[in-house]
């Protein structure tokens, strides 16, 4: 199998951004507490009894983590597995030619930026654009929002496995959820 993890804090910030949009439209404008209310605990089909945006999707994302890092008693998908980290997919040619081609597939340095129509599209762009820079820093968006912000906050497993998958550069974040 595949599986493709993405930076966690971007992640996130898109799926709150489609429950603020998803508000929106239908005229409720109020605070949103998402770990507890009807639109943090959306269920997603494909991810069975987790949430959309809550403490069982973020210990969802750890799993996924811990098991790109080794832990056997987390291996999705078989040993087999082909872990695809997102972020690196995006920016760096051969990081995917490698992918690529352990899969057999034929590699290209052409990477499309066109928003497919499955999944619901681009919660931040209505166009069928979208810029890689802007993909890659999509929590920028979040960083004062008290519950994107409590979504990850002294979480000491989420934080362990983000900084051993993506590295501590992301002080920023880091800073707030570590208290």
């Amino acid at each position: 199998g595949v599986v493709v993890i993405r930076n966690p804090f971007n992640l996130f910030a898109s799926r709150l951004q489609w429950v603020m949009n998803y508000a929106k439209k239908r005229g409720r404008y109020e605070k949103m507490l998402l770990a507890g209310s009807k639109f943090g605990d959306k269920r997603a089909n494909y991810m069975g009894a987790v949430g959309w945006a809550n403490a069982s999707s973020v210990r969802m994302w750890a799993d996924y983590g811990d098991s790109l890092l080794g832990n056997k008693n987390l291996v999705i998908g078989g040993e087999k597995t082909v872990y695809i980290i997102y972020d690196r997919w995006l920016t760096d040619n051969k990081y995917r030619q490698k992918i690529l081609r352990s899969i057999g597939l034929n590699y290209s340095t052409d990477i499309k930026s066109g928003v497919t129509k499955y999944g619901g599209g681009s919660s931040f762009s209505e166009k069928n654009h979208v810029d890689i820079n802007g993909v890659l820093n999509r929590w920028r968006n979040f960083i004062d929002n008290d519950e994107y912000i409590a979504l990850f906050k002294n979480n000491a497993r989420f934080i362990k496995t983000y900084v051993d998958v993506f590295g501590s550069a992301n002080n920023l974040i880091l800073n707030k959820i570590i208290v």
